[in-house]
């Protein structure tokens, strides 16, 4: 009777570990049951763009909604189960988080997080081989109008691959989690010398309000020139990024550099 028990824990624990990536969520006290890390991945089509001549830093913020504004519906939003509560649901958008999910290897985080907290980690649903800017003006001697700027350009923005790719690891256990969105990296450094694993799962901040104000209180990409220019003050910025499925997505700014301090600290 014993050994039949013993092997009845073993099977039970079996199919726990076949099947735990798509439990039911537990509706008790607030949390829920989260087999991915990331809730949301969001697509990269409608940004909000802003230049700061005092540092200059152009600032690009990701357009967002709120999950329960109007405008919700004409947002690219590829959700995860939690968003229908049907863990074998067949919509477009669930479909596509588990294919996007099972792309990052993001598919056994398998812990419980707060209800409220559910929609906080969002990412942009691509991952970039290279994102490149160009102007339509001479901007130096070295950077004539349509030569990339890369070499110039420090770019700011954060990833929660690594934190993935940790196995999600946690310095401490907790029964449920909070902060979620703080397990991103910040990665900084020459846009000319961004790679694939630099450029993946890349954090897309939640705009709870309906429309964006200010999105230096929001970017998601910073973009900072280390020189001024020279020759022409007036540009039309060509920020291009490129996936790593050969998809591009292209965005035109105008900056007036006019103004600028001298030297960018």
């Amino acid at each position: 009777m014993r050994k039949f028990a013993t092997h009845l824990i073993l099977v039970s624990a079996m199919v726990v570990g076949l099947y735990g990536c798509w439990r039911e969520p537990q509706p008790h006290l607030g949390v829920v049951f989260a087999e991915t890390f990331i809730q949301r991945y969001v697509d990269l089509v409608n940004t909000c763009w802003e230049f700061d001549r005092s540092t200059n830093t152009l600032y690009m913020a990701v357009a967002d909604s709120s999950i329960d504004g109007p405008e919700y519906g004409d947002c690219a939003h590829w959700m995860s189960y939690l968003c229908c509560w049907e863990p074998d649901c067949q919509m477009e958008q669930c479909l596509l988080h588990r294919q996007l999910s099972e792309k990052n290897n993001d598919t056994c985080y398998n812990r419980n997080i707060e209800k409220e907290d559910q929609f906080d980690t969002a990412a942009i649903g691509y991952n970039f081989i290279k994102i490149e800017i160009v102007s339509s003006a001479d901007y130096d001697d070295k950077h004539l109008a349509g030569t990339p700027l890369s070499d110039i350009i420090i770019m700011e923005c954060s990833s929660y691959k690594p934190y993935i790719d940790s196995n999600y690891f946690e310095e401490t256990q907790r029964p449920f989690y909070q902060n979620l969105s703080s397990k991103h990296t910040v990665i900084n450094k020459r846009l000319c010398a961004f790679t694939l694993p630099d450029l993946s799962v890349l954090t897309v901040k939640y705009f709870r309000q309906k429309k964006i104000n200010h999105c230096v209180l929001n970017h998601d990409f910073k973009f900072t020139f280390e020189t001024t220019p020279t020759l022409a003050q007036q540009h039309t910025l060509e920020i291009v990024f490129v996936s790593d499925e050969g998809k591009e997505f292209r965005f035109n700014v105008d900056v007036d550099f006019s103004q600028v301090a001298t030297e960018v600290e």
